[in-house]
């Protein structure tokens, strides 16, 4: 987990943690709020808190401004005593930096991240979501999303009463108990320019060390998001990943070139063990591969 901006403890944070320790059987955490509301801090201090107890896993669900692993992706990482990452991080592939036109990848993604959390043994799984929260098309993705997970605390960070409209839907459910914590007076807000160029500079990050290389794709699996044009040109630059059995991401990558007939793939990536790729996963993004600046056609 990447190091967040410094925002003061608040009392209503200790408040939070003691009430999950206290409630008997609790298993998973949701923390919820739109961009800019402090809800990856609050994650880490709830991660700190509790993982001095009891084995914690933190699942990012924001592939714009993953913590985790590089955009385009979310992340779960398993927590050792104070928070420290224990083990290594796993990865599901997006393939955009918004929820928004993935939805479905983005709930089948953090299901299976909080599934293979609870069955590697974390007793704790702390997830923190997306900021697509505000919108009609939002809620109904985030509705969708808690009623499938069920987390036994909803915790909102919200100013005013922006996730009501949300949080009504759940507020007799018998196994959620809901949180309702304000919105930190020093929580810095970016905008869309810093979020990109702090985007850019994750991948450039990511990509340091990548390299074309030439793969045997003969027996794969393939599936994400296949341009509209399909021919071989329409895959140039677009973000792309190697999964392993499970749906997992190996490594990602940008496409150089694709040719089916032939069932080979030229991906600009880091070093990865090839054999441990058994599908390719498309996404809809693009990437120069000088700057990194994205497009999505």
């Amino acid at each position: 987990m990447k190091a967040s901006h410094a925002i003061p403890i608040d009392s209503r944070w200790i408040d939070l943690a003691s009430a999950i320790r206290e409630r008997p059987g609790v298993r998973t955490v949701y923390v919820i709020g739109a961009p800019d509301r402090g809800k990856s801090v609050l994650c880490r201090y709830l991660a700190g808190a509790l993982s001095r107890e009891s084995p914690a896993a933190y699942v990012d669900c924001d592939p714009g401004q993953s913590s985790i692993g590089p955009p385009g992706t979310i992340g779960m990482q398993g927590l050792g005593p104070a928070g420290v990452p224990a083990g290594r991080p796993l990865l599901y592939f997006i393939g955009s930096t918004s929820p928004r036109g993935h939805t479905l990848a983005c709930m089948s993604g953090v299901k299976r991240l909080a599934g293979k959390a609870d069955a590697l043994g974390y007793k704790i799984i702390i997830i923190d979501s997306s900021g697509f929260v505000l919108s009609r098309a939002a809620q109904e993705f985030q509705y969708h999303l808690i009623d499938l997970l069920e987390p036994d605390v909803l915790a909102a960070i919200q100013r005013g009463n922006e996730l009501e409209a949300l949080l009504g839907n759940f507020a007799v459910h018998p196994g959620i108990t809901i949180h309702r914590i304000p919105v930190s007076p020093a929580v810095a807000v970016r905008t869309q320019r810093q979020r990109r160029r702090h985007r850019q500079s994750l991948f450039r990050a990511y990509f340091r060390d990548a390299f074309a290389q030439d793969l045997d794709i003969s027996g794969m699996g393939m599936h994400g998001m296949t341009p509209a044009a399909a021919g071989p040109l329409s895959y140039r630059s677009l973000l792309t990943a190697m999964c392993d059995p499970e749906n997992l991401a190996v490594v990602l990558g940008i496409t150089v070139s694709f040719h089916p007939e032939k069932e080979r793939l030229s991906l600009f990536a880091p070093s990865f063990h090839h054999h441990d790729a058994a599908s390719i996963q498309f996404g809809s993004l693009y990437l120069d591969l000088n700057e990194y600046s994205e497009r999505t056609s």
